[in-house]
């Protein structure tokens, strides 16, 4: 039993390592993604925030990935050190981590997302990190004077922090040493993988549904990718008649006589 755990537990970790390798081929705008030393269940995160009252600020935050991804999203907290936190954005809270539909920390928010977002098995990493970009600009505070001041001083703390955990500082994310060397900022919130253009909820989730299960990639991304069309078989409960035990083997005739196939939209 304990072998089996930790078979699932290294399956979710390599799905993430898979996913982790493509996001460095293409790493989102205004995002970077660092490996913890000795933790392979938990990455940080550099997310650049590039509206509003926080634009500047880069925030840093941790990423853990549970036994059953990505059946089910990963886990997210602000680093306890790191000055954002309910003050600053509704959704984020020290204790209990960052409630969004794309993590797991809430159950009940991914359990009830909308039509255009939440997490799915289709999900990777790539797309958390468009997600998130928007969930960091989406604080819901009401600006105020006293609000545009604690913004400036998040802003600013943000520029000189240090993780003690991976090293990483707010320079990382611009200064494009990802495993090959592409630059990771400048591109404004929602933009696609490629950093080419804004794009809608309905293509996000689209990203996120429309993907190969052993690639983890989709053909919105990559023009070369194909996927199959998902079809409910079922057999005939009627037992086969001499005529169809004739028919050649598998042949188009035989195989319509003995299935039965429904398309399910």
């Amino acid at each position: 039993m304990e072998s089996f755990k930790k078979s699932t537990a290294d399956c979710g970790t390599k799905k993430a390592m898979k996913q982790l390798k493509e996001y460095f081929k293409n790493p989102v705008p205004g995002t970077k993604i660092f490996i913890v030393e000795n933790r392979l269940d938990t990455f940080h995160v550099n997310t650049l925030i590039e509206t509003g009252e926080y634009a500047g600020a880069v925030i840093h935050w941790k990423l853990v990935i549970p036994e059953d991804y990505p059946f089910k999203p990963a886990k997210g907290w602000i680093l306890e050190d790191f000055h954002f936190n309910e003050r600053h954005h509704h959704h984020c809270f020290r204790g209990a981590g960052i409630c969004t539909d794309y993590l797991q920390n809430f159950a009940y928010m991914n359990e009830t997302a909308n039509a255009y977002g939440g997490w799915t098995p289709g999900c990777t990493l790539t797309s958390l990190m468009i997600a998130m970009k928007q969930f960091f600009i989406d604080y819901e505070h009401h600006s105020s004077i006293e609000f545009r001041t604690e913004a400036k001083i998040v802003v600013e703390r943000s520029k000189g922090y240090k993780c003690k955990e991976c090293d990483a500082t707010a320079e990382d994310l611009f200064d494009g040493n990802s495993s090959n060397g592409a630059e990771t900022s400048g591109v404004g919130a929602g933009a696609d993988i490629n950093g080419k253009s804004a794009v809608s909820p309905q293509y996000q989730r689209a990203i996120c549904e429309l993907v190969c299960p052993v690639l983890a990639r989709s053909p919105l991304e990559d023009d070369k990718m194909l996927i199959g069309f998902p079809i409910d078989i079922k057999r005939f409960k009627k037992p086969l008649s001499a005529t169809t035990r004739k028919q050649q083997v598998g042949s188009l005739q035989a195989a319509m006589q003995t299935l039965n196939m429904t398309f399910k939209a």
